[in-house]
């Protein structure tokens, strides 16, 4: 069952068991995308943030040889081999978009420090990326974490993260983290992929490199909390006056 997403994900029942949703290394994002989020999640869940298990699962030929949709049957044969599974969620309600959960601040706190880590430009009001399973937040999505290609302190595109002025204990967070989050920590993550997904040199060493900085960017981030929240609502109705007018009148 195809869903929707950059990384074309379907959801998939693996031989051994167990449902997922698979993202596929033949969509137009690539493998380097499927690396970013592997690695995203594992550093997530070592800092006691609940993200859906990854998983590499294997597509065979034959299986893409059975698709008779011919755009799915092309990405599915650009696919075969390794791709990133992910605990599927039962049950889970997405987040309505332009509302901010109620959610700690401590959770608050640390989901900002993990996005600000990784450089995670996509949890904003327009795309919270959170599920609620059983009234308890799920992280998902973390194709788009800037800091695999640069650890550079500046991402203004942070001042408009989802949580960002519920996040009351910042400089906490950022020690918790740096407990959490040792070099071999970060090297067991990157160990965990595989290694022709990141079409290069596995980029460990910005990691590091950026936790090291958390300081500077907690300071960025401060910056940012001092100025007014991003506005929070349905898009504009630019319908014509006329579309707009209620039933009757």
């Amino acid at each position: 069952m195809p869903l929707d997403g950059s990384t074309a994900p379907a959801l998939v029942e693996a031989m051994g068991g167990g449902r997922f949703v698979l993202k596929l290394r033949g969509a137009a994002v690539g493998c380097r995308t499927l690396a970013i989020e592997y690695v995203a999640t594992e550093i997530g869940r070592g800092l006691g943030l609940s993200l859906p298990a990854a998983r590499p699962l294997h597509l065979s030929a034959e299986i893409a040889a059975r698709e008779r949709h011919a755009e799915l049957s092309e990405l599915l044969h650009k696919s075969v081999g390794t791709n990133l599974g992910f605990e599927y969620l039962p049950g889970a309600e997405e987040l309505p978009r332009y509302t901010v959960p109620r959610v700690s601040s401590d959770f608050a706190s640390m989901v900002v420090c993990f996005d600000a880590l990784l450089v995670n430009v996509d949890r904003t009001a327009r795309n919270p990326n959170v599920l609620f399973v059983g009234g308890d937040p799920w992280l998902i999505d973390h194709g788009s974490c800037r800091a695999f290609d640069d650890a550079s302190t500046a991402f203004p595109a942070l001042r408009d993260h989802l949580l960002l002025h519920r996040a009351d204990d910042l400089e906490a967070a950022l020690r918790r983290a740096r407990q959490l989050l040792s070099r071999r920590a970060i090297d067991r993550a990157f160990a965990q992929v595989p290694a022709e997904w990141w079409e290069g040199s596995p980029p460990a060493d910005l990691l590091h490199a950026r936790l090291e900085a958390g300081p500077t960017w907690l300071e960025e981030l401060e910056r940012f909390r001092r100025e007014p929240p991003p506005a929070i609502g349905p898009p504009p109705d630019r319908r014509p006056a006329w579309a707009r007018r209620p039933p009757g009148q």
